[in-house]
């Protein structure tokens, strides 16, 4: 059971690379939470293109929606967490991301260096594919 972190998203939805899902994760498998879904969803132009990405989310289950207070908190507590060790997580998003990760027991696909930092002082479990 995973979560595709936004930045596999990108990369899946690129018409230059192409990234192929059933290579690196069972369908099935994919979990989606709010803020991955607004990340995504928010830098397309394209109306078509929306809605179809839009409608092709509708297969993956979503965790945490709506995102509660304590959920939050715990995201406050990673992202306060990695500054005080000195791991320069750039995006706190990645840190609700991380929260919900943790409290469905899932793993984070991502392309993206903030997990990295965020596993050293949080018990996440994630996985680079580059």
């Amino acid at each position: 059971m995973v979560i595709l972190d936004t930045s596999i998203w990108i990369e899946f939805f690129r018409f230059d690379t192409r990234l192929d899902l059933k290579t690196i994760v069972n369908l099935e498998d994919i979990h989606i939470c709010p803020p991955i879904y607004m990340e995504v969803l928010q830098g397309i132009r394209d109306e078509k293109a929306f809605q179809k990405v839009k409608t092709y989310f509708k297969q993956f289950k979503m965790v945490e929606s709506p995102l509660s207070e304590e959920l939050i908190e715990e995201a406050i507590h990673i992202f306060r967490l990695c500054k005080r060790s000195g791991l320069p997580v750039r995006n706190s998003v990645d840190c609700i991301i991380s929260a919900c990760a943790k409290k469905h027991n899932l793993s984070i696909l991502h392309i993206d260096r903030d997990y990295k930092y965020i596993s050293q002082i949080f018990p996440i479990k994630e996985k680079s594919i580059k």
